[in-house]
């Protein structure tokens, strides 16, 4: 695949920044065993759901990805947010339920009717939007210290 112009300096590395993301997951995971602080919620994005993130973007088979040479460039942006998202101070809530009742667990019970729509409406690409809908409320609901 040909790259844009702005790419042609550092072409020779473009199909090795995908690497960054098993680099980033290995720190989150290593990262992950030994924060006390992850038992009811978690810090950064879990890897788990970088790789669903990923894995349903390849599975939906969207031309977009590939159809043009700058989406190369945003791809390369998106692989560089999400490697930081996974080691980033950033706390994200977790689908532990240790009860049924709506005051303890709004925000799980909020993302799960928005994830369930997302699939049924968008398919197997609804599994990377639920990722996005899973930052963006984690960002929107996270306690400011």
């Amino acid at each position: 695949m040909p790259y844009p112009d702005f790419l042609s300096g550092i072409s020779i590395f473009v199909p090795y920044v995908a690497f960054l993301i098993a680099v980033f997951s290995a720190l989150r995971l290593a990262k992950f065993n030994v924060d006390e602080r992850q038992t009811s919620s978690f810090v950064g994005l879990p890897t788990p759901a970088n790789a669903l993130f990923w894995g349903a973007l390849i599975a939906s088979e969207h031309g977009y990805i590939t159809s043009s040479p700058t989406h190369v460039f945003f791809l390369i942006i998106m692989i560089l947010l999400f490697s930081w998202l996974m080691i980033a101070e950033i706390p994200m809530f977790s689908l532990k339920f240790k009860n049924l009742s709506w005051k303890d667990n709004k925000i799980s019970f909020i993302f799960l009717i928005v994830a369930a729509l997302l699939l049924v409406f968008l398919g197997i690409s609804g599994f990377s939007a639920v990722i996005a809908w899973y930052i963006l409320l984690s960002l929107l609901t996270r306690k400011k210290k």
